[in-house]
């Protein structure tokens, strides 16, 4: 009798990790209607439209080379928050996209923000979490079929 109430015990447990799973899924997939979307000659990308009003993005793009830069805007303060490259070598490997043929890789570069001491406290907090909503772009790029999260 006691093993049976474990084995119900497990049982409950893991159907409430694998519902706790599927919803977290789903709230990035809900939470794209919240995204702004960044055109790209290689693939579409999607960041938190709630920075719409202290983001400017940058994007260089030609061919299978590139950069989008995301940067924090506070009144005349700009400050690179992180870079998405393709084609080209970095510190954080995030997969690739394929075009055509052709596989082309995706790094994330993070920025050093140097705030010359000028931005508050609360400016400073809103850059790190600006940078933390990168793993929105990443569950984005998860659900593209162009995109391979895989090493080549």
């Amino acid at each position: 009798m006691k093993q049976k109430r474990v084995c119900c015990v497990l049982l409950a447990l893991l159907l409430l990790a694998a519902a706790g799973c599927a919803a977290q899924q789903s709230t990035v997939a809900a939470d794209k209607t919240q995204l702004m979307k960044i055109e790209t000659e290689i693939i579409d990308l999607y960041y938190p439209q709630r920075w719409e009003d202290n983001l400017t993005v940058v994007t260089d793009v030609a061919g299978k080379l590139g950069t989008v830069q995301f940067y924090a805007i506070f009144g005349q303060d700009r400050e690179l928050v992180f870079t998405v490259e393709f084609g080209g070598d970095g510190e954080i490997y995030l997969g690739s996209v394929r075009k055509g043929s052709e596989e082309i890789p995706m790094v994330l570069h993070y920025a050093e923000p140097t705030f010359d001491g000028q931005w508050s406290s609360e400016e400073q907090e809103t850059y790190w979490t600006m940078q933390e909503d990168v793993n929105y772009l990443l569950a984005a790029l998860k659900e593209n079929k162009a995109f391979s999260a895989a090493k080549p």
